[in-house]
């Protein structure tokens, strides 16, 4: 499923529980990334965390541009995750919107 910016940005704020994920290279998401997002950037890592998240919890999703979010976003429904989204066009045209990203330095 995909959701506009403004329609994501709304969502992500209305719903109690979450997990948002930038499946970007760690690199990339070092330099900047929405706020909260927990780095998930290899399916081996995804995997580690699944048990942890319930089926029918809320999973937003991005990468750089959509492409990689869009073959997540089908992995994830086809092993039974019912609230997956993504955000059309991933973080590039999040920023290009206006919407804040989160540039504060990660050590790890």
């Amino acid at each position: 499923m995909k959701i506009l910016f403004q329609n994501w940005n709304l969502k992500s704020n209305k719903i109690k529980f979450l997990f948002l994920f930038d499946i970007r290279v760690e690199k990339k998401y070092k330099q900047k990334r929405i706020k909260n997002a927990i780095s998930v950037e290899t399916k081996e890592k995804f995997i580690k965390i699944l048990p942890d998240i319930d089926k029918k919890d809320s999973i937003f999703i991005y990468c750089e541009i959509g492409k990689r979010t869009f073959e997540c976003t089908k992995w994830l429904n086809s092993i039974g995750y019912t609230n997956v989204f993504l955000l059309k066009g991933g973080l590039n045209n999040w920023e290009k919107k206006g919407f804040p990203v989160d540039m504060s330095k990660i050590d790890k």
